[in-house]
């Protein structure tokens, strides 16, 4: 929590949504006090919907795998099939980077790379500061005992 309020006078994206993370779990949890309700998102709103109607259990059956009843079956054989012209190289910088706004609080948010890549290194300061406090801690509670 420190770390979040620290890292908000930088005003860095991921600290922001570390803190809004925070307040939401705060009113869920204990009621009305560091937002209005009307701000609070939904807890849990970023699950599909698990309710599936029997029309879409027969498209989507076992005994059916056709690429038109599966879209995003479609869209993955479209890029086998070389319509997609990314390169190798490309390929893996994207990936590598959408593994890094997932790590990232709010990084999903984040358009430019270079945005992100600033982001990623300042909290990764932020973690390294809170691991040595803790270890700090840590020490300090070994030399009492």
């Amino acid at each position: 929590m420190a770390m979040v309020f620290s890292a908000s006078t930088y005003q860095f994206a991921w600290s922001r949504a570390l803190k809004q993370q925070l307040q939401t779990r705060h009113v869920l949890i204990y009621g009305e006090g560091l937002l209005p309700r009307h701000h609070v998102p939904k807890p849990l709103n970023f699950l599909p919907n698990l309710s599936v109607s029997a029309s879409k259990m027969k498209r989507y059956s076992n005994h059916n795998m056709s690429n038109k009843v599966r879209p995003h079956f479609l869209k993955r054989n479209l890029a086998m099939n070389g319509k997609t012209k990314k390169s190798k190289e490309a390929e893996i910088i994207e990936r590598k980077l959408t593994s890094l706004r997932r790590l990232l609080p709010g990084g999903n948010e984040m358009g430019e790379e270079n945005e992100l890549l600033a982001e990623v290194g300042s909290y990764i300061s932020c973690l390294q500061l809170q691991v040595n406090i803790l270890r700090c801690l840590v020490e300090t509670d070994q030399l009492i005992d």
